[in-house]
């Protein structure tokens, strides 16, 4: 009967949808960009894309706070520039859109990590099936379709299974962005069970909720 844990349920869900075709889905794109043969310089796109992994999640949620930030942060700043300052917006402000703002940072720092799950699992695949596709004219369309996806395809469920794992517990990106507001708007299953143990002082509550 607790809406707010439901509450919290759906907007975990809801990040985990988002996470998914963001984190797995874009890291899926990159590899087929840095494997290409027209790309150049791959290892400084992989090591680019890596390095918010290794980053600390408060870190990176302070950085995003910056660029969310109404009146100095980056993203309105671009706007102004561009646009004109009647377009900015409080991009954290809205209880409408704010999972999907709070996603995108959580986003940003892990598509590096299934792009290292993704770029292992293709450097096993045999060079001559790729090599064997082009000599019967297959596209890149075709080879990414019936080729690369199938032969990758237990590694894509580990990575959607990961990735489902880390997003329901997911907890310093929202609490240094919003703290879970606009009231409980960006709320998640782990806030809202860290609010009722040490806020609330309702262990045993907090416990049912983990």
């Amino acid at each position: 009967n607790d809406s707010r844990f439901w509450k919290s349920f759906l907007n975990n869900v809801i990040i985990v949808l988002y996470q998914i075709g963001g984190q797995v889905g874009i890291a899926f794109i990159f590899l087929l960009l840095i494997t290409s043969p027209r790309t150049i310089y791959r290892e400084a796109h992989r090591t680019a894309l890596f390095v918010p992994v290794v980053m600390s999640a408060v870190v990176v949620g302070f950085l995003w706070s910056i660029v969310y930030d109404q009146r100095s942060g980056l993203l309105n700043g671009f706007i102004r520039l561009f646009a004109g300052a009647d377009f900015t917006k409080t991009w954290l402000g809205n209880p409408d859109t704010i999972l999907f703002f709070v996603s995108v940072p959580i986003m940003w720092q892990f598509i590096g990590l299934y792009l290292a799950i993704f770029m292992a699992s293709y450097a096993s695949i045999p060079r001559e099936i790729f090599e064997m596709t082009h000599i019967e004219g297959a596209g890149n369309i075709r080879t990414t379709l019936y080729i690369t996806i199938p032969l990758m395809w237990d590694t894509v469920r580990i990575a959607v299974m990961l990735c489902i794992a880390g997003n329901m517990k997911i907890f310093d990106h929202i609490y240094v962005l919003t703290g879970g507001g606009p009231g409980n708007a960006s709320s998640v299953l782990a806030m809202y069970a860290y609010e009722v143990a040490f806020r609330m002082y309702r262990i045993e509550y907090a416990a049912a909720i983990s």
